[in-house]
C-alpha cells in the first residue's frame, strides 16, 4: 500500500470506535474476509515548528517553581489557593505588578527555548463501502484475469 493510502485507512475509524468494537469481541481467533471500498480527498498541511509554550503548565511545573523559590510547603499551599480562589490580602497588594512582571519573564523564558518539530495537520474527506459479496466476486474475477494475486499475509496486535 503506499503511504496516503496507509494514512487514509487510518483516517476511517476513530479510537473510540475501534475500541467499542474491541469490546464486542470474543477471546479467540476470528476469520476476516472484508472488501471495503474507499474513496475521498485528503489535504495533507506542512510541517512546522511550535514553541513549547503551547504545553499547560502542570502543577509539578509549578510546585517545583516554588520549591526553587524557596517556598516553604505550608505557605505555597496557601500562596496557591489565595491565587486559586482569588482573596487577596494586605500583603497581596503589590501582587498585579509583580505576576505581569513574571508573566513578561516567563514569556520571553519560553520564547528562547527551542522550537518543536510538529507535522502538517491531515484532513481527510473519505466515504467508505463495503463491498458486496456480488460485487467482492466481480472483482476476483477481474482481478484474476488481469495480474496475479499473491496474498500477503499481515500479522497485527491491536
Amino acid at each position: 500500500m503506499t503511504p496516503i493510502n496507509v494514512v487514509a485507512l487510518s483516517r476511517i475509524v476513530t479510537d473510540k470506535e475501534k475500541d467499542a468494537a474491541r469490546d464486542q469481541i470474543t477471546p479467540g481467533k476470528h476469520a476476516i474476509d472484508i472488501v471495503v471500498r474507499v474513496h475521498g480527498a485528503m489535504t495533507v498541511g506542512d510541517d512546522f515548528e511550535q514553541s513549547p509554550t503551547a504545553r499547560a503548565v502542570s502543577l509539578e511545573t509549578v510546585a517545583t517553581a516554588l520549591y526553587f523559590a524557596g517556598v516553604t510547603r505550608e505557605r505555597a499551599v496557601a500562596a496557591l489557593e489565595r491565587a486559586a480562589l482569588g482573596k487577596a490580602t494586605e500583603a497581596d497588594d503589590k501582587r498585579e505588578v509583580v505576576v505581569k512582571a513574571i508573566v513578561g519573564d516567563l514569556k520571553a523564558m519560553y520564547a528562547s527555548l527551542p522550537k518543536e518539530a510538529k507535522r502538517g495537520q491531515v484532513r481527510a474527506t473519505l466515504i467508505v463501502n463495503e463491498v458486496s459479496e456480488v460485487e467482492r466476486d466481480s472483482y476476483v474475477a477481474e482481478a484474476e484475469s488481469e495480474i496475479t494475486v499473491t496474498p500477503q499475509v499481515v500479522e497485527a496486535s491491536v
